[in-house]
C-alpha cells in the first residue's frame, strides 16, 4: 500500500511545516529509516515511541516501524516521552532531543543506546494510542493492523477521498481520529496533505487553504467554531469538498456554521480504530451521531451505546499486561461510556454514564435527554446544561432566552416543579472542552463559586450572571 501511494501517484505531495514533499521523497527517506531501525534490531512487537509535532521526519519513522511491525507509540504533546518509555516498556525513543532523531532532510540520526525491555514483545499490536480522557480517565488502548484496516476499507468507499483530493491536517496524530482518519486516511487513498504548523491557528488554516487549494478537512467542533469566525473562514468551509466532524456532540450553533457545507458528522472513539458512525455530507441537527459504518450499533441497558465488529480493540495495555490477544468467543459487544437514542436509522447523542443525573427519590435521569427535548420546544435558548446541586432540585444554565413555565414544563414534565432557572450566562463565558462541547464540570464550579448565587431563590427576569475567568 505504502509504495504504491508514494511511487505510483502523478502530483502526491505532502506538505510539512519544515518541507514540502513528492511521494518519492518521502518513500525514500522511509527506506533510509527502515534501514537504521533494521541495523538497530528493532524487532516485530517491540515498542516505539515517536515523539515531536508531526512532521517529515516524523512521518518517515512512524511509516518504518510500521514496515518493520513494531508497536508505535505515537507520544501526546505533554508526554515526557522518556517517562512514556518507561511505562509502556518501549525498545526505542524517536523525536527531537531524543537518543533518536532526524535531521533537516527527514533523515535518521542515532544519538545513544536503546532500552532493554522488561516484558515480551506485542507482535500483534500495531498501535498504542492514549484516549483523549474526555470521557473519563484517559488510557491506553492496543489497536491491531486488521482494526485499523477495517476502518480505512470502511470508511474510505463511503467518504470518497482520493487522488484528487488535497487534505487540510490539522487534528493530533498521537490521537486515533487523527491518526487514521486524517493521515493515514490520506495516505491509503493517495490524497496529498498539508500539515499546519500551528493547529489552533484559524488564520493559517485560512492561509494554507488558499495557498495549497485545499478541499478536505477533519475538525472537532471547537475548530469549526474558530474557523468560521475568522475573517475568510466561512469562504473555505464553504468550498470544502469533504471531511469529517468528530470528537465532541454537535451544538446547535456548530449545526448552523456546518450547514450548507459538504462535511459530515462522524463518530467513533479510540477503542474503535476510531470509526463507529457517519452522518451524510451537509447532515447537521444537534448530537446527531450517524449510522453505522463497518460495524453493528446496538442500544444497551439504560440506552448505552454499543459495537461490535472488526473495528473493535482486543484491550487495553497497562504495564502490567504487554501481551494482547483478541477474545475468543461469540460477538464481542464494546461498551463506549455513552448513552445515545435512535431516530429511524440513525443515532443521536444523549450524553455519557458519568452526565446522568441520580435524584433522591432514585431515579436517573439523562441530563442530555432532557437537554434535547427542550432545545426542540426552545431554539432559542442557545446553548444548556441540566443538572442537581444536591439530589433534590434541579438547575437550568443557557446562554439565551429563558423558557417558559409552559415550556419547561412540556420538556421535563413533574420534573419542571423542582427545576430552577439561573440567570442567562453571556455566550462568551460558556465553558467549552479543547474539543467544543459543554465542559460540564468546569462550568458546575465556576457557576457554584458565585457567592450571591442561591438556586432556590433565583427566578426569571435576574441580569445576565457574570463568570469568573477561566
Amino acid at each position: 500500500m505504502v509504495r504504491a501511494a508514494l511511487m505510483e501517484t502523478p502530483g502526491l505531495v505532502w506538505v510539512f511545516p519544515e518541507a514540502a514533499v513528492p511521494g518519492p521523497t518521502l518513500w525514500q527517506s522511509l527506506r533510509a529509516w527502515v534501514e537504521c531501525l533494521r541495523a538497530l534490531g528493532i524487532e516485530p512487537g517491540q515498542r516505539v515511541v515517536l515523539s515531536g509535532p508531526p512532521g517529515f521526519g516524523w512521518m518517515s519513522a512512524a511509516l518504518a516501524a510500521l514496515w518493520l511491525r513494531a508497536t508505535l507509540v505515537p507520544a501526546p504533546p505533554a508526554e515526557d516521552p522518556a517517562a512514556l518509555a518507561e511505562f509502556l516498556d518501549a525498545r526505542l525513543v524517536i523525536g527531537p532531543g531524543e537518543n533518536m532523531g532526524w535531521d533537516a532532510h527527514g533523515q535518521p540520526c542515532v544519538r545513544g543506546p536503546l532500552r532493554t525491555p522488561r516484558e515480551p514483545a506485542t507482535p500483534d499490536t500495531r498501535f498504542l494510542l492514549r484516549t483523549s480522557g474526555t470521557g473519563g480517565e484517559a488510557r491506553w488502548i492496543a489497536l491491531t493492523d486488521a482494526n485499523v484496516l477495517a476502518v480505512l476499507d470502511s470508511h474510505l468507499p463511503v467518504l470518497g477521498l482520493g487522488p484528487a483530493h488535497r487534505l487540510l491536517s490539522t487534528l493530533p496524530w498521537s490521537h486515533a481520529f487523527g491518526l487514521v482518519l486524517e493521515c493515514l486516511a490520506a495516505l491509503r487513498a493517495r490524497a496529498s496533505l498539508v500539515r499546519c504548523a500551528t493547529p489552533t491557528d484559524a488564520g493559517e488554516h485560512v492561509r494554507l487553504a488558499r495557498q495549497w487549494r485545499l478541499d478536505w478537512w477533519c475538525a472537532v467542533p471547537a475548530m469549526v467554531r474558530r474557523l468560521a469566525a475568522e475573517p475568510g473562514g466561512p469562504a473555505v468551509l464553504a468550498t470544502l469538498r469533504g471531511g469529517i466532524v468528530g470528537g465532541a456532540a454537535l451544538s446547535p450553533a456548530v449545526c448552523a456554521l456546518l450547514a450548507d457545507t459538504r462535511l459530515r458528522v462522524g463518530y467513533g472513539q479510540t477503542e474503535a480504530s476510531p470509526g463507529i458512525m457517519l452522518g451524510e455530507p451537509g447532515e447537521f441537527s444537534p448530537d446527531l451521531l450517524g449510522r453505522p459504518v463497518g460495524c453493528a450499533v446496538r442500544l444497551g441497558p439504560g440506552g448505552a451505546i454499543e459495537f461490535s465488529g472488526p473495528n473493535a480493540s482486543p484491550g487495553p495495555r497497562t504495564p502490567s499486561a504487554a501481551s494482547l490477544s483478541a477474545p475468543s468467543g461469540g460477538i464481542q459487544w464494546i461498551d463506549t461510556g455513552d448513552l445515545g437514542r435512535r431516530e429511524g436509522d440513525a443515532y443521536f447523542f444523549n450524553g455519557r454514564r458519568d452526565d446522568l443525573i441520580r435524584l433522591d427519590n432514585g431515579r436517573t435521569l439523562p441530563a442530555r435527554a432532557c437537554e434535547s427535548a427542550l432545545r426542540a420546544l426552545h431554539p432559542g435558548a442557545g446553548e444548556l446544561m441540566l443538572w442537581s446541586p444536591d439530589g433534590v432540585r434541579l438547575a437550568l444554565a443557557f446562554t439565551g432566552p429563558p423558557p417558559s413555565p409552559a415550556t419547561l414544563a412540556a420538556a421535563l414534565g413533574p420534573l419542571a416543579a423542582r427545576t430552577r432557572l439561573l440567570p442567562p450566562v453571556p455566550a462568551g463565558d460558556w465553558r467549552l472542552t479543547v474539543k467544543g462541547e459543554t465542559d460540564r464540570p468546569a462550568l458546575r464550579h465556576a457557576l457554584s463559586t458565585i457567592g450571591q448565587l442561591r438556586i432556590e431563590n433565583v427566578s426569571l427576569g435576574i441580569p445576565a450572571i457574570v463568570l469568573p475567568k477561566n
